[in-house]
């Protein structure tokens, strides 16, 4: 009897344990950190035209960078193939003919009072790097991004958004910021795309019927 008594105390001591270890473990280790950008885009060679918006997601958990759930390679040039919802803004001026109609749909919505949303396949290339500071319990990774292509169309991009991400070292975000370069500027522009690493993001089910919807005619 005292033998099963034991037992069960000692079962529920380490289930004690268990249980604080589980409550002081902070969640910002095993969850991504995600951090939205906008990108704004126009046609190449016509920085006067429509201008569309692409949304990304910077994600960063235990040292790796992630782009819309998509991890990417640091300190080389890593270039995604895959699906967004891009938007383009009221005060834009419509979309010319000669683009694709999954584009100039956003027009035909915009005059029935929607919102101007469509599923589009873009090409982002991103760089990732570390920088160096001054302290030493801290690392600095920078993540630039250039959308260079919208459903087969080339496409320029003004500014960059760089998200700088702070960390103690070990791979836990401490905080971020997000500074906006002219592309000219940027490190990723100095870069030759004939070496990115091209990888093709499958979208989710979800996605695929919302895709396959936009771009029926």
């Amino acid at each position: 009897m005292k033998y099963f008594i034991y037992s069960l105390l000692i079962l529920f001591c380490l289930q004690l344990l268990l249980f604080s270890s589980a409550k002081t473990t902070p969640n910002s280790v095993n969850k991504i950190q995600s951090i939205p950008i906008l990108i704004k885009v126009h046609l190449l060679n016509d920085s006067s035209g429509p201008l569309l918006q692409i949304p990304l997601k910077v994600g960063y958990i235990s040292g790796v960078v992630y782009v819309n759930g998509q991890s990417v390679t640091n300190g080389i040039v890593t270039r995604l193939h895959m699906q967004v919802t891009a938007s383009k803004p009221k005060s834009s001026i419509a979309f010319p003919k000669r683009v694709h109609s999954n584009l100039t749909s956003m027009i035909d919505s915009e005059k029935a009072g929607h919102k101007y949303q469509s599923n589009v396949q873009i090409q982002v290339r991103i760089f990732v790097r570390q920088l160096p500071t001054s302290n030493q319990n801290k690392c600095r990774t920078a993540v630039e991004e250039e959308v260079v292509e919208v459903d087969s169309y080339s496409v320029q991009q003004p500014i960059v958004e760089q998200v700088l991400l702070y960390d103690d070292c070990a791979g836990h975000q401490i905080q971020s910021t997000v500074v906006r370069l002219i592309l000219e500027y940027s490190k990723i522009y100095s870069m030759r795309k004939e070496y990115d690493k091209h990888i093709y993001v499958r979208p989710k089910m979800k996605e695929i019927k919302s895709f396959s919807k936009s771009h029926s005619v």
